[in-house]
Protein backbone atom coordinates (compact mmCIF):
# COMPACT_ATOMS: atom_id res chain seq x y z
CA UNK A 1 0.00 0.00 0.00
CA UNK A 2 2.73 2.11 0.40
CA UNK A 3 3.73 4.97 -2.43
CA UNK A 4 6.47 4.71 -4.72
CA UNK A 5 8.27 7.90 -2.74
CA UNK A 6 7.36 6.21 0.52
CA UNK A 7 9.16 2.96 -0.06
CA UNK A 8 12.14 5.18 -2.13
CA UNK A 9 12.16 7.04 1.44
CA UNK A 10 12.70 3.59 3.46
CA UNK A 11 15.11 2.62 0.63
CA UNK A 12 17.20 5.23 -0.94
CA UNK A 13 18.13 6.41 2.70
CA UNK A 14 20.16 3.26 2.82
CA UNK A 15 22.65 4.29 0.04
CA UNK A 16 22.51 7.82 1.03
CA UNK A 17 25.28 9.88 2.29
CA UNK A 18 24.94 13.50 3.53
CA UNK A 19 27.30 15.89 2.56
CA UNK A 20 28.11 16.27 6.21
CA UNK A 21 29.22 12.44 6.71
CA UNK A 22 30.90 11.75 3.09
CA UNK A 23 33.34 8.85 3.53
CA UNK A 24 36.75 9.22 3.57
CA UNK A 25 39.28 9.17 0.45
CA UNK A 26 38.24 10.50 -2.75
CA UNK A 27 35.24 9.28 -4.56
CA UNK A 28 35.04 7.98 -8.61
CA UNK A 29 32.94 10.27 -10.55
CA UNK A 30 30.68 7.60 -13.04
CA UNK A 31 30.50 8.46 -16.65
CA UNK A 32 27.17 10.58 -17.27
CA UNK A 33 25.16 10.89 -20.88
CA UNK A 34 22.55 13.30 -21.35
CA UNK A 35 18.60 13.12 -22.76
CA UNK A 36 18.02 14.86 -25.27
CA UNK A 37 17.89 18.69 -25.04
CA UNK A 38 14.41 19.93 -26.48
CA UNK A 39 10.69 19.20 -24.94
CA UNK A 40 8.80 17.69 -27.75
CA UNK A 41 5.25 19.00 -29.05
CA UNK A 42 2.72 16.58 -30.44
CA UNK A 43 -0.46 18.30 -31.43
CA UNK A 44 -1.33 20.64 -28.92
CA UNK A 45 0.19 18.31 -26.33
CA UNK A 46 3.37 20.12 -24.66
CA UNK A 47 6.03 17.98 -22.63
CA UNK A 48 6.22 19.68 -18.99
CA UNK A 49 10.04 18.06 -18.10
CA UNK A 50 13.13 18.93 -19.23
CA UNK A 51 14.49 15.86 -20.99
CA UNK A 52 18.08 17.73 -20.68
CA UNK A 53 18.04 16.57 -17.03
CA UNK A 54 17.64 13.02 -17.66
CA UNK A 55 20.44 11.27 -17.45
CA UNK A 56 22.76 7.94 -17.20
CA UNK A 57 25.55 7.18 -14.96
CA UNK A 58 28.01 4.50 -15.63
CA UNK A 59 31.05 3.49 -13.62
CA UNK A 60 34.32 1.68 -15.14
CA UNK A 61 33.91 -2.16 -14.86
CA UNK A 62 37.56 -1.48 -12.67
CA UNK A 63 35.78 0.56 -10.29
CA UNK A 64 32.40 -0.82 -9.65
CA UNK A 65 31.27 -4.86 -9.81
CA UNK A 66 27.89 -3.94 -11.29
CA UNK A 67 27.79 -3.15 -15.15
CA UNK A 68 24.65 -2.03 -15.32
CA UNK A 69 24.32 1.68 -16.00
CA UNK A 70 22.28 3.55 -14.31
CA UNK A 71 18.92 5.57 -15.22
CA UNK A 72 17.79 8.67 -13.71
CA UNK A 73 14.74 9.37 -16.22
CA UNK A 74 11.44 8.69 -14.74
CA UNK A 75 8.79 11.17 -14.32
CA UNK A 76 5.51 10.42 -12.66
CA UNK A 77 2.39 11.52 -9.93
CA UNK A 78 1.50 14.58 -11.14
CA UNK A 79 -0.11 17.23 -9.70
CA UNK A 80 -1.07 20.42 -10.99
CA UNK A 81 -1.79 24.40 -10.31
CA UNK A 82 -2.60 26.96 -12.39
CA UNK A 83 -3.31 31.27 -12.01
CA UNK A 84 -4.06 32.49 -15.37
CA UNK A 85 -1.32 32.38 -17.75
CA UNK A 86 1.35 30.97 -14.69
CA UNK A 87 0.95 27.35 -14.09
CA UNK A 88 2.94 24.38 -11.80
CA UNK A 89 3.40 20.94 -12.29
CA UNK A 90 4.69 19.06 -9.23
CA UNK A 91 6.11 15.21 -10.39
CA UNK A 92 8.16 12.71 -8.91
CA UNK A 93 11.52 12.77 -11.19
CA UNK A 94 14.59 10.57 -10.58
CA UNK A 95 16.39 12.90 -13.09
CA UNK A 96 17.45 14.79 -9.46
CA UNK A 97 19.68 11.88 -8.60
CA UNK A 98 23.41 11.83 -8.37
CA UNK A 99 25.74 8.82 -7.87
CA UNK A 100 29.38 8.45 -6.35
CA UNK A 101 31.54 5.22 -6.20
CA UNK A 102 33.59 5.28 -2.41
CA UNK A 103 36.59 2.97 -2.95
CA UNK A 104 36.33 -0.28 -0.25
CA UNK A 105 32.78 0.94 0.57
CA UNK A 106 30.30 0.76 -3.12
CA UNK A 107 28.33 3.22 -4.48
CA UNK A 108 26.43 5.82 -2.49
CA UNK A 109 23.59 8.46 -3.37
CA UNK A 110 24.84 12.22 -2.47
CA UNK A 111 21.88 13.59 -3.46
CA UNK A 112 18.36 12.41 -4.31
CA UNK A 113 15.55 15.28 -5.12
CA UNK A 114 12.95 13.18 -6.43
CA UNK A 115 10.35 15.87 -6.03
CA UNK A 116 10.34 18.06 -9.29
CA UNK A 117 8.86 20.36 -10.99
CA UNK A 118 7.73 22.80 -14.35
CA UNK A 119 6.80 26.41 -14.09
CA UNK A 120 5.30 28.15 -17.41
CA UNK A 121 4.43 31.86 -17.51
CA UNK A 122 2.76 31.56 -20.83
CA UNK A 123 0.28 29.24 -20.48
CA UNK A 124 1.44 26.13 -20.92
CA UNK A 125 3.23 27.24 -24.16
CA UNK A 126 6.59 27.22 -22.58
CA UNK A 127 8.49 25.38 -19.47
CA UNK A 128 11.60 25.74 -16.86
CA UNK A 129 12.07 22.52 -15.11
CA UNK A 130 13.43 22.25 -11.42
CA UNK A 131 13.84 20.78 -8.18
CA UNK A 132 12.55 21.82 -4.74
CA UNK A 133 14.89 22.33 -2.10
CA UNK A 134 15.23 19.91 0.81
CA UNK A 135 15.16 21.14 4.54
CA UNK A 136 19.33 21.69 4.69
CA UNK A 137 21.57 21.93 2.00
CA UNK A 138 23.85 19.63 3.56
CA UNK A 139 20.95 16.99 3.16
CA UNK A 140 20.11 16.84 -0.22
CA UNK A 141 17.01 14.35 0.21
CA UNK A 142 13.44 14.98 -1.13
CA UNK A 143 11.08 11.66 -2.02
CA UNK A 144 8.89 13.09 -4.11
CA UNK A 145 4.90 12.15 -3.71
CA UNK A 146 3.93 15.81 -5.20
CA UNK A 147 1.23 17.71 -4.63
CA UNK A 148 0.70 21.70 -5.40
CA UNK A 149 -1.68 23.97 -4.09
CA UNK A 150 -2.05 28.26 -4.48
CA UNK A 151 -3.40 30.74 -1.69
CA UNK A 152 -5.72 33.59 -2.43
CA UNK A 153 -1.99 35.81 -2.44
CA UNK A 154 -1.03 33.74 -5.69
CA UNK A 155 1.66 32.14 -3.48
CA UNK A 156 2.58 28.68 -4.28
CA UNK A 157 2.83 25.30 -1.76
CA UNK A 158 4.29 21.84 -2.95
CA UNK A 159 4.43 19.37 -0.06
CA UNK A 160 6.44 16.35 -0.54
CA UNK A 161 8.11 13.63 1.46
CA UNK A 162 11.48 14.61 2.63
CA UNK A 163 14.23 14.05 6.04
CA UNK A 164 15.21 16.42 8.90
CA UNK A 165 17.93 18.49 8.60
CA UNK A 166 20.04 15.66 10.21
CA UNK A 167 18.95 13.20 7.55
CA UNK A 168 17.85 11.16 10.06
CA UNK A 169 14.23 10.91 10.52
CA UNK A 170 11.42 11.33 7.80
CA UNK A 171 9.32 14.31 7.39
CA UNK A 172 5.80 15.62 5.48
CA UNK A 173 7.72 19.11 4.02
CA UNK A 174 6.30 22.23 2.37
CA UNK A 175 8.29 24.31 -0.13
CA UNK A 176 6.81 27.80 -0.76
CA UNK A 177 7.20 29.70 -3.69
CA UNK A 178 6.03 33.83 -3.92
CA UNK A 179 7.24 34.40 -7.78
CA UNK A 180 4.08 32.31 -8.79
CA UNK A 181 6.56 29.20 -8.87
CA UNK A 182 9.78 30.18 -10.81
CA UNK A 183 11.57 29.82 -7.46
CA UNK A 184 10.87 27.56 -4.40
CA UNK A 185 12.23 28.60 -0.74
CA UNK A 186 13.69 25.57 1.64
CA UNK A 187 11.48 23.30 2.70
CA UNK A 188 9.77 23.38 6.20
CA UNK A 189 8.84 20.26 8.31
CA UNK A 190 5.37 20.15 8.43
CA UNK A 191 5.59 16.68 10.49
CA UNK A 192 8.54 14.32 11.57
CA UNK A 193 6.82 11.14 10.59
CA UNK A 194 9.41 7.73 9.72
CA UNK A 195 6.21 6.35 8.99
CA UNK A 196 4.61 9.19 6.51
CA UNK A 197 3.07 8.16 3.10
CA UNK A 198 1.19 9.90 0.44
CA UNK A 199 0.37 13.34 1.39
CA UNK A 200 -1.53 15.94 0.24
CA UNK A 201 -1.99 19.65 0.29
CA UNK A 202 -5.46 22.10 0.17
CA UNK A 203 -5.58 26.13 1.05
CA UNK A 204 -8.66 27.89 1.39
CA UNK A 205 -10.07 30.60 3.61
CA UNK A 206 -10.32 29.89 7.62
CA UNK A 207 -14.00 28.75 8.51
CA UNK A 208 -14.03 31.84 11.36
CA UNK A 209 -11.76 34.27 9.91
CA UNK A 210 -12.39 34.27 6.24
CA UNK A 211 -10.17 36.69 5.23
CA UNK A 212 -7.42 34.32 6.18
CA UNK A 213 -6.21 31.06 3.97
CA UNK A 214 -5.56 28.27 6.14
CA UNK A 215 -2.97 25.69 4.67
CA UNK A 216 -3.58 21.55 5.25
CA UNK A 217 -1.96 18.82 4.43
CA UNK A 218 -3.26 15.25 5.15
CA UNK A 219 -0.97 11.92 4.95
CA UNK A 220 -0.90 8.27 5.62
CA UNK A 221 0.73 7.54 8.92
CA UNK A 222 2.31 3.87 8.74
CA UNK A 223 2.98 2.43 12.22
CA UNK A 224 6.33 0.52 12.91
CA UNK A 225 5.99 -3.12 11.16
CA UNK A 226 5.57 -5.85 13.08
CA UNK A 227 7.17 -9.01 11.85
CA UNK A 228 8.46 -6.99 8.65
CA UNK A 229 4.60 -6.87 7.84
CA UNK A 230 2.62 -3.49 8.35
CA UNK A 231 -0.36 -4.46 9.80
CA UNK A 232 -2.35 -0.71 10.07
CA UNK A 233 -2.32 2.62 8.54
CA UNK A 234 -3.53 6.11 10.28
CA UNK A 235 -4.96 9.08 8.34
CA UNK A 236 -3.28 12.69 9.64
CA UNK A 237 -3.43 16.31 9.27
CA UNK A 238 -1.55 18.93 9.81
CA UNK A 239 -2.14 23.17 9.72
CA UNK A 240 -0.99 26.46 9.14
CA UNK A 241 -2.42 29.59 9.99
CA UNK A 242 0.44 31.54 9.00
CA UNK A 243 1.20 31.05 5.13
CA UNK A 244 3.54 27.79 6.23
CA UNK A 245 5.70 28.95 8.90
CA UNK A 246 4.64 27.20 11.79
CA UNK A 247 2.71 23.80 11.82
CA UNK A 248 0.24 22.01 13.87
CA UNK A 249 -0.48 17.93 13.50
CA UNK A 250 -2.98 15.62 14.84
CA UNK A 251 -4.18 12.37 14.34
CA UNK A 252 -7.36 12.24 12.53
CA UNK A 253 -8.32 8.71 12.48
CA UNK A 254 -6.64 5.43 13.44
CA UNK A 255 -8.83 2.16 12.64
CA UNK A 256 -8.66 -1.17 13.56
CA UNK A 257 -8.65 -4.46 11.52
CA UNK A 258 -12.85 -6.10 11.72
CA UNK A 259 -12.03 -9.56 10.62
CA UNK A 260 -12.93 -11.26 7.62
CA UNK A 261 -15.45 -9.55 5.42
CA UNK A 262 -15.16 -6.37 7.08
CA UNK A 263 -13.06 -3.40 7.84
CA UNK A 264 -9.42 -3.63 7.81
CA UNK A 265 -6.69 -1.39 9.28
CA UNK A 266 -5.81 0.03 6.46
CA UNK A 267 -6.15 3.86 5.53
CA UNK A 268 -4.70 5.84 2.52
CA UNK A 269 -5.55 8.48 0.04
CA UNK A 270 -6.50 11.01 1.28
CA UNK A 271 -7.29 14.06 -0.97
CA UNK A 272 -8.45 17.18 1.20
CA UNK A 273 -10.37 19.77 -0.73
CA UNK A 274 -11.51 23.17 1.39
CA UNK A 275 -14.67 25.12 -0.33
CA UNK A 276 -14.09 28.97 -0.51
CA UNK A 277 -17.56 29.97 0.31
CA UNK A 278 -17.44 28.57 3.86
CA UNK A 279 -13.92 27.20 4.90
CA UNK A 280 -15.61 23.64 5.56
CA UNK A 281 -12.80 21.43 5.02
CA UNK A 282 -13.45 17.76 3.36
CA UNK A 283 -11.47 15.10 3.64
CA UNK A 284 -11.75 12.14 1.45
CA UNK A 285 -9.88 9.04 1.52
CA UNK A 286 -10.00 5.21 0.89
CA UNK A 287 -10.31 2.26 4.05
CA UNK A 288 -9.27 -0.41 2.83
CA UNK A 289 -11.66 -3.59 3.34
CA UNK A 290 -11.49 -7.45 4.16
CA UNK A 291 -13.81 -8.21 1.22
CA UNK A 292 -14.08 -7.19 -2.51
CA UNK A 293 -15.49 -3.81 -2.04
CA UNK A 294 -12.94 -1.19 -0.40
CA UNK A 295 -15.12 1.79 1.49
CA UNK A 296 -14.39 5.90 0.47
CA UNK A 297 -15.11 7.95 4.03
CA UNK A 298 -15.24 11.61 4.02
CA UNK A 299 -14.22 13.28 7.38
CA UNK A 300 -15.39 16.73 7.54
CA UNK A 301 -14.35 19.98 9.65
CA UNK A 302 -16.21 23.06 10.17
CA UNK A 303 -13.74 24.85 12.50
CA UNK A 304 -10.26 24.49 10.52
CA UNK A 305 -9.58 20.77 11.29
CA UNK A 306 -9.92 21.06 15.22
CA UNK A 307 -13.09 18.83 15.06
CA UNK A 308 -13.93 16.29 12.20
CA UNK A 309 -16.98 14.72 11.92
CA UNK A 310 -17.71 11.78 9.17
CA UNK A 311 -20.37 12.56 6.56
CA UNK A 312 -23.05 9.45 6.08
CA UNK A 313 -23.68 8.24 2.62
CA UNK A 314 -26.49 5.57 3.66
CA UNK A 315 -25.61 3.25 1.09
CA UNK A 316 -27.79 0.26 1.24
CA UNK A 317 -25.53 -2.94 1.61
CA UNK A 318 -22.85 -0.89 2.95
CA UNK A 319 -20.73 -1.90 5.64
CA UNK A 320 -21.83 1.09 7.58
CA UNK A 321 -23.89 4.54 6.94
CA UNK A 322 -20.45 6.23 6.54
CA UNK A 323 -18.96 3.93 3.52
CA UNK A 324 -19.23 4.55 0.13
CA UNK A 325 -17.88 0.94 -1.50
CA UNK A 326 -15.64 0.93 -4.37
CA UNK A 327 -14.59 -2.27 -5.59
CA UNK A 328 -10.91 -1.26 -7.15
CA UNK A 329 -10.75 -1.84 -10.98
CA UNK A 330 -8.29 -4.48 -12.60
CA UNK A 331 -7.17 -7.93 -12.53
CA UNK A 332 -4.58 -9.31 -9.98
CA UNK A 333 -0.95 -8.91 -11.88
CA UNK A 334 2.59 -10.31 -10.28
CA UNK A 335 4.94 -7.15 -11.20
CA UNK A 336 8.31 -8.29 -11.55
CA UNK A 337 7.90 -10.87 -9.77
CA UNK A 338 7.42 -8.86 -6.40
CA UNK A 339 4.02 -6.53 -5.84
CA UNK A 340 1.03 -8.09 -6.20
CA UNK A 341 -1.27 -5.15 -7.75
CA UNK A 342 -4.63 -4.81 -9.37
CA UNK A 343 -4.19 -4.14 -13.28
CA UNK A 344 -5.28 -2.93 -16.91
CA UNK A 345 -3.62 -4.83 -19.14
CA UNK A 346 -2.64 -5.73 -22.80
CA UNK A 347 -0.74 -7.77 -24.43
CA UNK A 348 0.81 -11.51 -24.14
CA UNK A 349 1.63 -12.87 -20.44
CA UNK A 350 3.67 -15.59 -18.34
CA UNK A 351 1.96 -17.22 -15.28
CA UNK A 352 4.11 -16.66 -11.83
CA UNK A 353 5.38 -20.09 -10.89
CA UNK A 354 5.02 -19.36 -7.30
CA UNK A 355 2.17 -17.14 -7.18
CA UNK A 356 0.32 -18.80 -10.34
CA UNK A 357 -0.67 -15.32 -11.21
CA UNK A 358 -0.43 -13.57 -14.63
CA UNK A 359 2.76 -11.51 -15.24
CA UNK A 360 1.37 -9.41 -18.45
CA UNK A 361 4.03 -7.35 -20.53
CA UNK A 362 2.08 -4.35 -20.66
CA UNK A 363 -0.14 -3.15 -17.52
CA UNK A 364 -1.21 -0.07 -15.99
CA UNK A 365 -2.61 0.49 -12.25
CA UNK A 366 -5.39 2.80 -11.30
CA UNK A 367 -4.93 3.71 -8.00
CA UNK A 368 -8.21 4.09 -5.78
CA UNK A 369 -7.54 7.67 -5.01
CA UNK A 370 -10.70 9.82 -4.61
CA UNK A 371 -10.23 13.09 -7.00
CA UNK A 372 -12.55 15.74 -4.92
CA UNK A 373 -14.07 19.07 -5.15
CA UNK A 374 -16.00 21.89 -3.08
CA UNK A 375 -17.82 24.78 -3.44
CA UNK A 376 -20.90 26.69 -2.05
CA UNK A 377 -21.75 23.99 -0.01
CA UNK A 378 -21.55 21.38 -3.06
CA UNK A 379 -19.04 18.53 -2.63
CA UNK A 380 -18.06 16.00 -5.44
CA UNK A 381 -15.62 13.30 -5.85
CA UNK A 382 -14.83 10.83 -8.40
CA UNK A 383 -13.01 7.29 -8.13
CA UNK A 384 -11.57 4.63 -10.53
CA UNK A 385 -14.24 1.71 -10.06
CA UNK A 386 -14.54 -2.00 -11.49
CA UNK A 387 -17.70 -2.23 -12.98
CA UNK A 388 -17.99 -5.82 -11.26
CA UNK A 389 -18.84 -6.23 -7.49
CA UNK A 390 -16.04 -8.35 -7.23
CA UNK A 391 -12.47 -7.89 -6.49
CA UNK A 392 -9.88 -9.00 -9.41
CA UNK A 393 -12.69 -10.11 -11.75
CA UNK A 394 -11.02 -10.79 -15.23
CA UNK A 395 -14.06 -10.02 -17.11
CA UNK A 396 -14.78 -6.60 -15.75
CA UNK A 397 -14.50 -3.26 -16.85
CA UNK A 398 -13.35 -0.03 -15.20
CA UNK A 399 -15.41 3.24 -15.06
CA UNK A 400 -15.10 6.71 -13.60
CA UNK A 401 -17.66 6.72 -10.80
CA UNK A 402 -19.21 10.29 -9.65
CA UNK A 403 -20.32 10.75 -6.04
CA UNK A 404 -22.15 14.02 -5.13
CA UNK A 405 -24.24 16.42 -2.92
CA UNK A 406 -26.53 18.46 -5.37
CA UNK A 407 -28.34 20.90 -3.66
CA UNK A 408 -26.29 22.25 -1.03
CA UNK A 409 -27.95 21.50 2.19
CA UNK A 410 -26.00 21.39 5.16
CA UNK A 411 -26.80 17.60 5.53
CA UNK A 412 -24.94 16.36 2.87
CA UNK A 413 -25.13 12.79 3.49
CA UNK A 414 -28.65 13.15 2.87
CA UNK A 415 -28.73 13.80 -0.89
CA UNK A 416 -25.38 12.22 -1.94
CA UNK A 417 -26.09 10.39 -5.55
CA UNK A 418 -23.87 8.22 -7.20
CA UNK A 419 -23.58 8.47 -11.10
CA UNK A 420 -20.96 7.12 -13.53
CA UNK A 421 -19.48 8.91 -16.51
CA UNK A 422 -21.60 6.71 -18.76
CA UNK A 423 -24.62 8.46 -17.32
CA UNK A 424 -23.10 11.66 -18.68
CA UNK A 425 -22.27 10.50 -22.17
CA UNK A 426 -25.63 9.39 -22.59
CA UNK A 427 -26.76 12.85 -22.26
CA UNK A 428 -24.00 13.69 -24.37
CA UNK A 429 -24.86 11.49 -27.09
CA UNK A 430 -28.35 12.38 -26.74
CA UNK A 431 -27.60 15.84 -27.68
CA UNK A 432 -25.56 15.05 -30.76
CA UNK A 433 -22.19 14.63 -29.56
CA UNK A 434 -19.72 12.38 -29.93
CA UNK A 435 -17.91 11.56 -26.12
CA UNK A 436 -14.61 10.83 -28.41
CA UNK A 437 -14.63 13.17 -30.69
CA UNK A 438 -11.71 16.33 -30.83
CA UNK A 439 -14.53 19.10 -29.76
CA UNK A 440 -13.79 18.21 -26.29
CA UNK A 441 -14.98 22.31 -25.32
CA UNK A 442 -18.30 21.50 -26.64
CA UNK A 443 -18.41 17.99 -24.53
CA UNK A 444 -17.22 19.73 -21.63
CA UNK A 445 -20.35 22.05 -22.13
CA UNK A 446 -22.71 19.16 -22.40
CA UNK A 447 -21.75 17.09 -19.35
CA UNK A 448 -21.97 20.33 -17.30
CA UNK A 449 -25.26 21.10 -18.61
CA UNK A 450 -26.20 17.44 -17.99
CA UNK A 451 -24.85 17.96 -14.34
CA UNK A 452 -26.60 21.14 -14.07
CA UNK A 453 -30.31 19.35 -14.86
CA UNK A 454 -29.74 16.46 -13.11
CA UNK A 455 -28.69 19.64 -9.93
CA UNK A 456 -31.83 21.33 -10.42
CA UNK A 457 -33.97 18.63 -10.79
CA UNK A 458 -32.91 17.13 -7.24
CA UNK A 459 -33.30 20.61 -5.95
CA UNK A 460 -36.53 20.83 -6.64
CA UNK A 461 -37.80 17.37 -5.40
CA UNK A 462 -35.53 18.51 -2.13
CA UNK A 463 -37.78 21.38 -1.86
CA UNK A 464 -41.24 19.49 -2.41
CA UNK A 465 -40.49 17.03 0.01
CA UNK A 466 -39.80 19.92 2.11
Amino acid sequence: MRSIGGRLRAQMLKRAVPTSSLPPGVPVQGQQSQGPGRQKTVGFNVQVNDPALDHIVTFPPAELVEKLPFEFSTQRETSVVSMGQDIVVGYNSSAGSALQFFPGLGVFYTQILFSGYPVSHDGGQTWTSGFVPPVSSDVPFVFGDPSVAVDRAGNVYYATLGVDAEGIHGTVNVNKSTDKGSTFAPAVVAAVDDGSDKEWIAIGPDPTTPSRDNVYVTWTHFPPPVGGLFTRSEIWLARSTDGGTTWTTKQLFAPVDQGPNNNSGFVTFTNPVVDPSTGRLYIPFVHSCNCDADNVRVLVSDDGGDTVRFLAFNVPGALDNFASPNVVPGVLNQCNGLDTEAVLHQGPYVTNSISGLREYTQVTRLIEQPAAGANRGRFVFAINSSTSPIFGDPNAGSEIRVVFSPDGRPELERTTHHRTLDDYRSSARASGVDPYAERQPRLDRVLRSAIGRETAHRSRATAHRR
